[in-house]
């Protein structure tokens, strides 16, 4: 999962008959990812607008979401917010946070009811531009609608997941973010503007990239749906991840490609 180790190891390990394979998936790359994969026997990525996508030995991957841990909760522990908005991801440009507060702001200007919280730390890079979206919440006036919290573990985010309704991922298409997923998985309603997803999801759970009011438009949708068609539409998404994403179909597949034996038959 590393094309550093492939560079590093990658001779050696050809004079050894050893095969290698690496998972690589973001819409960025350079010369550097090209010699590591033509050491590889295969390449995998989850999104066919990754990087390594052009490779005629890559092969496209299910994200792989452990749907029995990601789950709709029933527990009178976890207490749902109605009308609430979820960024769950690394505080970074690559997320564009900025154009979720940006949406958020017009969702107030057009006095639409909502509470929305941001969950994510910051690495030191990214401090800065951390600061300047703080300082434009309070422009926008949001101080009271919208908070930040840490990052939290993985294991935690079911139950984040559960106390919104709606979850917004912003990344490109080249990511394909494992959050959307889980929070589908969650049956919670994911609005993205992954390409990936394009003719698999319903268009209302779909906006323009990098467009804050395409992102406010289907907020509202997504806000004014009646409980029952919030449930309909949700189930729908649990039931995309179940059926082309979930874990045990990634262990299947890539069970396949690294545990071929010598005569061509498979574990």
């Amino acid at each position: 999962m590393n094309q550093e180790y492939v560079l590093l190891g990658g001779i050696f390990w050809k004079l050894f008959g050893k095969k290698i394979y690496m998972w690589r998936n973001h819409y960025s790359g350079s010369f550097i990812t090209d010699i590591a994969s033509a050491f590889c026997a295969k390449v995998f990525c989850t999104s066919k607008y990754s990087y390594t996508a052009k490779y005629k030995k890559t092969v496209l991957m299910p994200v792989g979401v452990d749907t029995d841990k990601f789950i709709k909760f029933k527990s009178s522990k976890v207490h749902k917010i109605n009308n609430s908005i979820l960024f769950l991801g690394r505080i970074a440009s690559s997320k564009k946070v900025d154009i979720f507060v940006e949406a958020l702001g017009l969702l107030k200007k057009q006095g639409i009811d909502f509470l929305a919280d941001i969950y994510g730390d910051a690495s030191p890079k990214d401090i800065p531009y951390f600061e300047k979206i703080k300082l434009r919440t309070q422009e926008l006036g949001l101080k009271t609608i919208l908070k930040f919290h840490d990052g939290v573990p993985n294991y935690q985010t079911p139950e984040i997941y559960n106390s919104h309704e709606i979850f917004v991922n912003l990344s490109s298409s080249g990511m394909y973010d494992k959050t959307i997923f889980e929070a589908m998985a969650c049956e919670r309603l994911t609005l993205t503007s992954n390409l990936n997803l394009k003719g698999n999801i319903d268009e209302v759970f779909l906006f323009k990239e990098n467009d804050e009011e395409d992102i406010a438009r289907q907020l509202v949708i997504l806000l004014t749906l009646s409980p029952e068609e919030k449930r309909k539409l949700s189930g729908t998404l649990r039931a995309f991840v179940l059926s082309h994403h979930n874990l045990s179909l990634l262990g299947d597949r890539m069970r396949k490609y690294l545990r071929k034996l010598d005569n061509n038959r498979y574990l």
